[in-house]
């Protein structure tokens, strides 16, 4: 028995290793586990890190709204373990939103 998934079309580059896919004939993913990358240790974060997190953070347009985009942002537990998720997460934004023009 395969299970099929499909990534949404606004998924981040960041987080999900592109070159593991295996796709079928539809183009659909029929891998059963993706692994994902800290973006901030460029470490794999495995099945068993169990406190690792993956946080989205939305995009606003200039009034402040919410248009229905966002950025995906994934920690690993190590990092999370050391007190550093604060400063590293404002850096990576700090350099996300200038990429998609965020304010």
């Amino acid at each position: 028995m395969e299970v099929y998934c499909a990534l949404p079309e606004n998924i981040s580059e960041y987080g999900v290793l592109s070159n593991v896919h295996r796709l079928n004939e539809e183009g659909l993913i029929t891998e059963l586990y993706i692994p994902r990358k800290c973006i901030f240790t460029n470490r794999l974060i495995t099945s068993k890190d169990h406190a690792s997190v993956q946080i989205n953070v939305g995009h606003l347009d200039e009034n402040g709204v919410y248009n229905g985009h966002f950025s995906t942002f994934v920690l690993c537990g190590f990092v999370r373990a050391q007190g550093d998720v604060d400063s590293g997460l404002d850096r990576l934004w700090q350099k996300k939103k200038v990429e998609v023009r965020q304010q």
